[in-house]
């Protein structure tokens, strides 16, 4: 207990630490919310919640204590190595009439939708079975576990395209109302893109995706200042207000534990690295074993999925999403009475692949990988490089809490997102650019 108490300490030194290095490098630069910020807060109030015993996690071992200093300084090196300043001659205001765009994401959610209806066939008769919490229980288990009730190919319909294009929906209606332009045929179709995932995998995460993607739009537009966000958005704060409760009452349908909503977000939320503990002890999950396997799934896994389809390979040959999936797949207790499988921290893929040195790489990857977001958003100032950078901004707050870079359907999402957004960067459809 002594020795958890100290390495949260020196976790949390470093990332205070790191946090007072980017105030003192950005100070004259850039004054909008960054995804190097949002991370380095979110993982400081994980920390907190461990030290302050919030919630009753057991100890974490020291390794993933390592792991996430390691990672968090490599991601803060990549930002204070290369900073990015404001280009002048931009007023941040973006203009774009998004009538085609909104067509379309309603189109192919809409196509979505029909060519679902087999599996939704499958899936809302468990729903009724066993009522409203049970029955999600259960769908998931019998989604994504053991035995699924789904095809290899509806679960590739589900990850691979059917989930990216409503993420893509739910970006374009977040920017929508980021500029006051609140087409409610847009929202409509981005609620039922959400309670369809409910319908069909017992998922939750598109109604947070909602939540995350319309805060970070309305941040990127107005800062932090809630006057300016209450007179500009007044009209919208009621039918807003009703949609969260009911988004909130959909997303806590799948807890069976009476410990209250906030303490069980917090645990849904921040039990990433206990959970990854609790891998390390018992063994199932150990560094060194799949040597870029996991951080390069993304990649790796295309030509693995297509050789398999063809058949020239076997279906016992796993993709990395697969090796993580099944690692990752128990029920686990991480806390007194608190059980949770899947989520293992961003930390994960790149420790299965090279262990505490796997997560420095893996931080500098991804901080790389925030910082072109960034600078691409600071310089074009465009509907494509804003989405993407929405995107980002709620990909920072999730490292914490799973691995969200992994797999095809990270890739998928990324195009999806782009073919949304680039017919709109024409002379037509483009970023007023005004002198300041």
């Amino acid at each position: 207990m002594k020795q958890d108490f100290i390495y949260n300490i020196l976790a949390i030194v470093v990332c205070i630490t790191c946090m007072c290095l980017q105030y003192k490098t950005n100070k004259t630069r850039i004054k909008r919310v960054r995804p190097v910020q949002v991370q380095n807060v979110v993982w400081l109030v994980g920390f907190l919640i461990y030290l302050l015993n919030v919630v009753p996690y057991y100890p974490i071992d020291g390794t993933v204590y390592f792991a996430a200093m390691a990672y968090l300084v490599a991601y803060n090196l990549v930002f204070l190595i290369s900073p990015i300043e404001e280009t002048q001659g931009q007023s941040g205001e973006i203009e774009f009439n998004s009538d085609r765009q909104r067509k379309k994401v309603i189109t192919a959610s809409i196509l979505c939708w029909i060519v679902s209806i087999p599996i939704l066939k499958k899936t809302i008769p468990i729903l009724l079975m066993y009522g409203p919490s049970q029955g999600m229980n259960a769908l998931r288990y019998r989604t994504y576990g053991e035995y699924s009730i789904f095809s290899t190919p509806e679960l590739m319909l589900v990850d691979y395209i059917i989930r990216p294009v409503m993420v893509a929906t739910i970006l374009l209606m977040a920017e929508e109302i980021s500029n006051k332009k609140f087409k409610y045929q847009l929202i409509i179709v981005s609620i039922l893109d959400a309670l369809w995932l409910v319908l069909a995998t017992a998922g939750r995460s598109l109604f947070v995706t909602i939540i995350l993607y319309v805060f970070w739009a309305v941040v990127i537009k107005n800062g932090f200042n809630i006057k300016k966000v209450l007179s500009g958005y007044k009209r919208y704060i009621v039918p807003c207000s009703v949609l969260l409760i009911f988004i909130v009452q959909i997303i806590s349908k799948r807890i069976n534990r009476d410990n209250g909503l906030i303490i069980e977000g917090t645990i849904y939320y921040f039990s990433g690295l206990p959970y990854l503990s609790a891998l390390i002890k018992n063994g199932t999950s150990q560094s060194w074993t799949l040597f870029g396997k996991a951080t390069f799934s993304s990649i790796i896994d295309i030509p693995i999925v297509f050789l398999r389809t063809l058949g020239v390979i076997g279906h016992d040959f796993l993709t990395g999403q697969q090796t993580m999936s099944g690692q990752a797949k128990d029920f686990l207790f991480v806390g007194y009475e608190i059980q949770t499988n899947a989520t293992a921290s961003t930390l994960f893929p790149f420790y299965l692949d090279f262990g505490i040195v796997g997560t420095f790489l893996g931080g500098l990857l991804l901080g790389c990988f925030a910082h072109y977001v960034e600078r691409n958003y600071t310089n074009k100032r465009d509907c494509l490089s804003l989405g993407q950078y929405i995107f980002m901004l709620s990909f920072s707050m999730t490292t914490i809490q799973n691995y969200p870079l992994t797999g095809i359907p990270f890739i998928m999402k990324w195009i999806f997102i782009y073919l949304n957004g680039y017919p709109l960067n024409t002379p037509q459809v483009r970023s007023l650019h005004q002198s300041s």
